[in-house]
């Protein structure tokens, strides 16, 4: 009798006669290895199938994004303008618009959604994660790399890079445009201590020109 293994692999029973010269123990061995083995997919096999592990399909409609936050939903899922008007969890003023999503869940949700819009509505991909484990909480949809949003975004977000330019901005229009050094090397300093200091010892002195100062000289 003999002894059949989790695998399909099948030995001899401690019990059983083994022949002087073992070729029947072997032979019964090496060909339900053999068998066994050939159930198997090949590297060719796993080859062939594997562009499409990440690539999930469609969304399911009706679905809430932000359930989405583990590893079973892992992957890169397409919508349609019809699908994605089905969906919750979506960035701001992205409904009723195809788009592309890549979800990158864990057990412990610690997780990450980058969401691709389609470029006639959008050239701007969006990211978010999950703030709080606890209750499985996101953080806002944000532009990803800090690129600013799309005109036609209703939230009010500016992006990192817009929030940037902004204050370049005003500090430009604060100072009166760009400082003419006359070809001298130019030296910027930033106070972010000290600030009483600052105000008592460095801001009165002859010279020194603040914003505030900048904006009271142009009303006066």
């Amino acid at each position: 009798m003999a002894v059949s293994y989790p695998n399909g692999v099948a030995a001899p029973s401690p019990g059983d006669q083994i022949p002087s010269d073992g070729a029947s123990a072997w032979q019964l061995v090496a060909s339900t290895a053999d068998a066994a083995v050939g159930t198997r997919a090949s590297v060719a096999d796993l080859d062939a199938i594997r562009p499409d592990l990440l690539t999930r399909g469609n969304l399911p409609s009706g679905s809430n994004l932000n359930d989405w936050y583990a590893g079973d939903m892992n992957g890169f899922w397409r919508a349609s303008a019809a699908n994605a008007a089905t969906l919750t969890g979506l960035p701001t003023g992205t409904q009723n618009h195809p788009f592309n999503l890549l979800v990158l869940g864990s057990v412990t949700r610690v997780s990450t959604q980058i969401y691709f819009p389609y470029g006639f509505n959008s050239t701007t991909p969006m990211i978010r994660f999950v703030a709080d484990i606890s209750d499985n909480s996101w953080t806002p949809w944000a532009p990803l790399g800090g690129t600013p949003p799309t005109p036609d975004e209703s939230d009010g977000t500016e992006g990192a890079w817009g929030a940037h330019e902004a204050l370049v901005a005003r500090f430009m229009a604060a100072m009166g445009g760009p400082i003419d050094t006359g070809g001298k090397a130019a030296v910027a300093i930033r106070f972010d201590h000290g600030l009483a200091n600052f105000k008592s010892k460095i801001l009165k002195r002859p010279g020194f020109r603040s914003e505030s100062q900048q904006g009271e000289s142009e009303h006066a």
